[in-house]
């Protein structure tokens, strides 16, 4: 199985989204916010649904 690049999404931790100096600094655009990890997998998960990608739990196994 080849790997898949789902999407670029970056994990902020909850302090540096209340650190708008550092935010910036480092140029994270403004509004952006903190996500949780299981949200952003969710996310992605959903995002392969939309796509509907074939993913190793889902395909038919074929006998022979």
């Amino acid at each position: 199985m080849s790997p898949l690049r789902l999407g670029w999404q970056l994990f902020l931790p909850w302090e540096w989204t209340n650190a708008p100096d550092c935010c910036r600094r480092i140029g994270v655009p403004q509004g952006t916010s903190h996500l949780a990890k299981w949200r952003l997998v969710l996310s992605l998960l959903d995002t392969l649904g939309r796509w509907q990608v074939k993913t190793p739990g889902n395909r038919r196994r074929h006998t022979t």
